[in-house]
């Protein structure tokens, strides 16, 4: 059965090897700084616009009597913000030339575990685009809840 090798001496070996290999980690190194610099250059930025909605009924927020239903709720309007609908109309209005299907790809929504807020986000290259894609599809969203010419979600 062998031994196991002392800490010092085992530490005496690594840097006995990287000692006669010096060159290779060398190498190794500017490889990968060359490589990581070449993609940072070469890379497109993206740009993230966000925004919060507070999930209520009617005017106001949820009464602490109904707290339970928050979630189920909130799901709900999470699953709204995903349709087809929503990014077809913030399409047409902001005349776009992509499809809703490739819009829903760049909005992220999510709402966490018992809370009336849901986060909405919206990456592009353009910044001024990511700002405008999300206000509109928001003003559009809310204005879906509140005014019965819109027509109905679903």
């Amino acid at each position: 059965m062998a031994e196991q090798e002392s800490l010092p001496h085992s530490v005496q070996r690594y840097a006995m090897v990287l000692r006669r290999q010096w060159w290779v980690a060398l190498v190794v190194t500017i490889v990968a700084l060359a490589a990581a610099v070449f993609y940072v250059e070469r890379a497109t930025p993206v740009y993230s616009a966000s925004m919060k909605i507070v999930v209520g009924q009617g005017e106001t927020l949820f009464s602490p009597n109904l707290a339970v239903n928050v979630q189920s709720y909130t799901q709900t309007i999470t699953d709204l913000l995903e349709r087809q609908v929503v990014a077809r109309q913030t399409i047409q209005q902001l005349g776009l030339s992509e499809n809703p299907t490739t819009l829903l790809g760049e909005l992220g929504v999510s709402a966490g575990p018992n809370t009336s807020v849901i986060d909405v986000s919206y990456d592009d290259t353009n910044q001024a685009r990511a700002v405008r894609v999300l206000s509109t599809l928001g003003g559009i969203f809310t204005g879906q809840g509140t005014d019965p010419s819109t027509g109905p979600l679903l």
